[in-house]
């Protein structure tokens, strides 16, 4: 399994844990932390540790003096897979917010 499955598997875990009531997010760490853990079940099956996957790792080549940008999540020995997560309400194309998104 590619490193990007592993990540829709967990992300669709994660929405069906929600869905169902089993999980509720309050900030973006909350959502890091439960893919994280999905993300490691996934991963502890085929592979011995330690398991390629990351949180807060930086990434990418900054210019010098500067700081490397950190991703959510990185899984992969070489960083194959990099996630960045938004915990904020949906935007649609007009730039306001979806009242779906917000629960109203």
């Amino acid at each position: 399994m590619y490193y990007d499955e592993i990540v829709k598997t967990a992300l669709h875990a994660v929405i069906a844990d929600l869905r169902s009531g089993r999980l509720h997010l309050e900030i973006e760490g909350d959502l890091r932390g439960f893919l994280f853990h999905r993300c490691v079940e996934i991963l502890s099956r085929p592979c011995d540790p330690p398991l390629p996957i990351h949180a807060e790792k930086p990434v990418g080549s900054v210019q010098r003096g500067t700081r490397r940008p950190r991703a959510d999540l990185v899984i992969g020995p070489k960083a194959e897979t990099v996630v960045e997560l938004k915990f904020e309400p949906y935007n649609n194309v007009q730039g306001r917010v979806d009242p779906k998104a917000v629960g109203a």
